[in-house]
């Protein structure tokens, strides 16, 4: 009876064993804001990383899809090569390049995290989305104010006469 019991203890010691060096890496991203305004210039995105898993994970990369270019070498400056079980680090993540023709609307994408539990892992870790709502200029709006201005003045004057 005693080998029975023993027999299944190591059976479920190695079932417990098995889920947990299956179980995926569990990176967190949380991004200061997933939606930034801009006239026309780059726009930079902050945030957290945390790592809620059981084991260390090297950040081995980044990858975005994005119609606006993206730079992550922020990424590579804030991030440490491993983050540690239970760690957290924070700062400039990406930045999304606009440039002053860039025609107004929105402009959605992705940032993804690559790594794993080895430093050769390339798997992607955590997903994060953002959008850049490119915006016109407050010039632009001022200008756009005083012309239906002139208009409204020249039109009245031109009923009352």
């Amino acid at each position: 009876m005693s080998r029975q019991i023993s027999r299944g203890v190591r059976v479920l010691a190695v079932l417990i064993t098995a889920a947990v060096s299956s179980a995926p890496a569990a990176l967190l991203l949380n991004l200061d804001s997933s939606l930034q305004y801009t006239t026309g210039a780059n726009v930079l995105f902050s945030g957290t990383l945390t790592n809620t898993g059981p084991e260390d994970l090297y950040l081995n990369g980044a990858s975005t899809t994005s119609v606006l270019p993206v730079d992550d070498s922020p990424f590579f400056s804030t991030a440490p090569p491993v983050l540690l079980a239970g760690a957290m680090v924070s700062g400039p993540l990406f930045s999304a390049m606009v440039t002053s023709g860039t025609p107004l609307g929105l402009y959605p994408g992705t940032f993804n995290i690559l790594g794993g539990v080895d430093a050769t892992d390339s798997n992607v870790l955590t997903t994060q989305t953002f959008a850049v709502q490119v915006v016109p200029e407050p010039a632009t709006w001022t200008v756009a104010g005083l012309a239906l201005g002139v208009f409204g003045a020249v039109n009245r004057r031109r009923r009352s006469s």
